[in-house]
């Protein structure tokens, strides 16, 4: 946050909220944990819900798309 808020002062932005970056990151690897969860568990055999099963593998996607451009349509 500390490096985020110095460079956008150097270019003339004012940034008010101090912990949104770091809460945002925080808040990806969560979300990104708990689906590899639920994905390995359902590979293990676990009871998992079809329609979780589902969103699990659109959020997945769309994580994983996020760096290269593309985004895969949900359906």
């Amino acid at each position: 946050d500390y490096l985020i808020l110095r460079v956008a002062a150097e270019a003339g932005f004012e940034v008010a909220t101090k912990a949104f970056f770091g809460l945002l990151v925080a808040v990806w690897y969560v979300l990104n944990e708990l689906l590899s969860i639920i994905e390995n568990a359902g590979r293990m055999g676990a009871p998992v819900p079809e329609w979780l099963m589902k969103y699990v593998s659109v959020l997945k996607n769309k994580i994983d798309s996020q760096g290269d451009g593309t985004e895969e349509r949900v359906r």
